[in-house]
């Protein structure tokens, strides 16, 4: 691929473990991470957006692009498993992206004031639910985030997720911190967008209806990472 970094196995739960390239650090001078999610992996993200990985590498961020459970090399057809054993893809995903910034706290070091997660293509679904429940990340974007359960969206499978709240009320658990949330209808986040405006927070949420392109999502990133 033509990238050099350190390769990583990040530990998860007990007995658990993912793989994980690790490009641009040096320990104690990053300030911005990026971890870049993909559901084929890391190989996946060089391959289609290569181009982008270097730009952020040349505005001095250091990016982690994981395998997280069910993804890349660990890519498994669960779905309708992982419900009945209880354990859910984006619970796992949830897991294993936490243990993600476990495990760089001592790479990143103290100083790592802005932390970015990407989630490309199904994956931006488990970005989202992440962004909500980890406020270690700073922003959140998905290039395709795609439709709401309300509009039929059939996964990830989450059982009882109807209860707690649908997508748009997810997304508002990220405000004020920004998102970035390409392929969706603007007009089915009202109440996410009412989130951001009520915390004077209206601008950090950007909703499109089009895909992000490869220079359109980095430029997104180097925004919310205020590096360029």
């Amino acid at each position: 691929s033509g990238f050099e970094g350190q390769q990583m196995r990040i530990a998860s739960e007990p007995g658990i473990e993912f793989p994980a390239l690790l490009l641009g650090a040096k320990p104690s001078t990053k300030t911005a991470l990026v971890i870049l999610v993909h559901p084929k992996g890391g190989q996946a993200i060089l391959k289609e957006y290569g181009g982008g990985v270097r730009s952020l590498q040349a505005s001095g961020a250091a990016i982690l692009l994981p395998d997280i459970r069910l993804t890349g090399v660990l890519e498994r057809n669960w779905r309708l498993d992982g419900i009945l054993w209880n354990r859910p893809e984006t619970g796992m995903g949830l897991t294993d992206l936490r243990a993600c910034l476990d495990a760089l706290r001592p790479i990143a070091g103290r100083k790592t004031r802005q932390v970015v997660l990407v989630g490309l293509g199904d994956a931006g679904f488990t970005a989202a639910i992440v962004g909500a429940l980890e406020p270690r990340v700073s922003a959140v974007i998905a290039d395709r985030l795609g439709p709401t359960f309300a509009e039929g969206r059939q996964s990830p499978l989450i059982a009882n997720l109807m209860r707690v709240g649908y997508l748009p009320e997810l997304v508002a658990a990220i405000a004020p911190r920004r998102a970035v949330l390409g392929g969706v209808k603007p007009a089915q986040f009202t109440f996410a967008s009412g989130a951001y405006n009520v915390l004077h927070a209206g601008p950090a949420l950007e909703l499109r209806e089009a895909p992000l392109t490869g220079p359109e999502l980095t430029k997104s990133i180097q925004q919310a990472l205020r590096l360029n």
